[in-house]
């Protein structure tokens, strides 16, 4: 049994070979780790050793020779620890810790719901759960509530806040909690690619004939694979994660439905409001969806609050580590300004709403049991 398989069902013929670059980056590692970092940097340049074992006249001013291996030696050693480290700690939330799978959250005054229960509701149906949301997959037997922009991950079957999709390239699932190790995988990896490259080829004059040849395959593969990593993976996720705040599924989404939840003496009532983005949105590339922020902070919201903790892929933001934790939230992630102007100003945003209407049983009856369950008694 192979210690790393393909987990979930199994592949089609494109993810099959997909799954497979896994062993084609551990296998970067290990010859990069020889041919760059111990032969180029440690044994050519720090040492200024020949193939032979005889210091070579190459490089005649022995501290700059000195200076470029130790440089050389601690980059690469830094790209490979973050970029390894990255993908570790992916693996393991993926796999192992599976933190924020199938989520349920407390009743907040804002919530997403979905066209379904808004016609239940005006219709006079009762709702199906405390979050008027729910997995409406056939091939899905999870009913229970679960929070703002959960959906479905076929692959493993699960549900994941901001799911987008499963990376077969990294075997993650990337979600809330694995954006930023994702992100900063791609980043120090295309990094570790660039700078074997060219160590590579500025190893090729000066190394042991018997593996010269060695040092420029090793180039041609780091640049293939920083190039591929890069333009294939890095540029369409930072677009769409990083600086819109959309993931694989809200692409295609026209319009959405929100609830709105206030308290009255005759006890909780809700609102469902339909929104959609205006032409001016549209037409300037803003407000992608109700939680969508500035370019600025929807990089913050996926990377960190600051920015020396960007490349640090344990550090993880703040949006991961209060996803619909606190009661006392408006929402279990922040609220951007297309959610902000319909309630600024109603009648001046693409949105549609129903009136306030009480809680319907169903409802109620769930958000007394999930109270109950987090040791708090609701009337």
């Amino acid at each position: 049994m192979a210690i790393f398989p393909v987990f979930g069902p199994a592949p089609q013929a494109g993810e099959a070979i997909g799954s497979r670059i896994p062993y084609l980056m551990v296998g970067f590692f290990l010859l990069t780790t020889y041919s760059v970092a111990y032969d180029f940097a440690v044994v050519t340049l720090i040492l200024g050793q020949s193939w032979h074992g005889k210091h070579f006249d190459d490089l005649s001013n022995n501290t700059v020779r000195l200076v470029m291996g130790i440089v050389l030696l601690a980059v690469t050693v830094v790209s490979k620890v973050f970029w390894v480290g990255a993908w570790a700690y992916g693996l393991y939330i993926t796999h192992w810790s599976r933190r924020h799978v199938n989520p349920t959250t407390t009743l907040k005054r804002v919530m997403q719901s979905d066209p379904a229960e808004r016609v239940a509701i005006e219709h006079g149906q009762p709702a199906s759960n405390a979050r008027f949301k729910r997995c409406r997959r056939p091939d899905c037997t999870d009913r229970k509530p679960y929070g703002d922009r959960v959906y479905h991950c076929t692959k493993l079957g699960r549900h994941y806040p901001l799911y987008d999709h499963y990376c077969h390239y990294l075997w993650v699932v990337v979600y809330l909690d694995t954006i930023k190790t994702y992100f900063c995988t791609i980043f120090w990896l295309g990094l570790d690619g660039i700078l074997c490259m060219s160590a590579s080829f500025a190893a090729v004059g000066m190394s042991r004939s018997g593996l010269g040849q060695l040092h420029s395959i090793i180039g041609v593969f780091s640049g293939i694979l920083a190039v591929y990593i890069t333009v294939q993976a890095g540029w369409s996720q930072f677009k769409w994660l990083a600086f819109r705040n959309v993931v694989g599924f809200e692409w295609s989404i026209p319009q959405w439905t929100m609830v709105r939840t206030i308290d009255t003496p005759g006890g909780k009532h809700v609102q469902f409001v339909t929104i959609a983005r205006s032409e001016d949105d549209k037409r300037l590339g803003r407000n992608w969806n109700p939680w969508s922020l500035s370019l600025g902070e929807n990089f913050r919201q996926a990377l960190g609050e600051r920015v020396w903790t960007w490349p640090l892929f344990w550090v993880q933001p703040r949006r991961v580590r209060q996803y619909g934790k606190s009661p006392t939230m408006e929402s279990d992630l922040p609220l951007g300004p297309l959610w902000r102007r319909f309630e600024r100003e109603p009648f001046e945003s693409e949105a549609t709403w129903t009136e306030f209407l009480p809680l319907p049983p169903i409802a109620a009856a769930v958000r007394r049991g999930i109270a109950r369950s987090s040791g708090i008694e609701l009337a």
